[in-house]
């Protein structure tokens, strides 16, 4: 069976008024995709949690989540904790970069291909490599992830 298409359409919507003044703005991007992955993965305490890889080719090993890294269009990971924060390791071949994300916030990407480079000084790089892989890491409390990565196979 052949994949259709479909549009995704992701908007952020900044809404404000601070002494009588409005700030804020919408943003809105289309994406064409035919794959997704949407799943909820529960991170236990004090454990290093894999929630997704990017290949060269998707594993048919059923133990794998992973998704070819050439198809990634969109990626966001939700922590759905309302109290704790998980910090999401984004590796890549040869670095990592961490990042803290609060109870109820979301981290978007939108690709993963030449994409990121992870540093221990401040200069900065013009080689980005790809994201090898996302891993949540709770700290002492269990947290819970959603994910969802959207992309075009064909």
């Amino acid at each position: 069976m052949a994949l259709t298409n479909a549009t995704l359409t992701v908007k952020v919507v900044e809404s404000l008024t601070l002494n009588g003044n409005s700030y804020g703005g919408t943003t809105t991007k289309t994406f064409t995709v035919d794959e997704v992955l949407k799943r909820i993965v529960l991170c236990p305490a004090s454990v290093v949690t894999t929630l997704v890889t990017f290949a060269a080719a998707v594993s048919t090993d059923a133990s794998k989540v992973n998704v070819d890294e050439d198809f990634v269009e969109y990626i966001r990971i939700t922590n759905l904790d309302g109290t704790n924060p998980v910090t999401l390791d984004i590796i890549g071949d040869a670095s990592l970069a961490q990042y803290s994300l609060g109870a109820g916030e979301s981290f978007l990407l939108h690709s993963t291909k030449s994409s990121f480079v992870g540093e221990a000084d401040t200069t900065s790089s013009a080689s980005l490599a790809d994201v090898v892989s996302i891993q949540a890491d709770p700290g002492g409390n269990p947290v819970e992830c959603d994910i969802f990565v959207a992309g075009k196979n064909s």
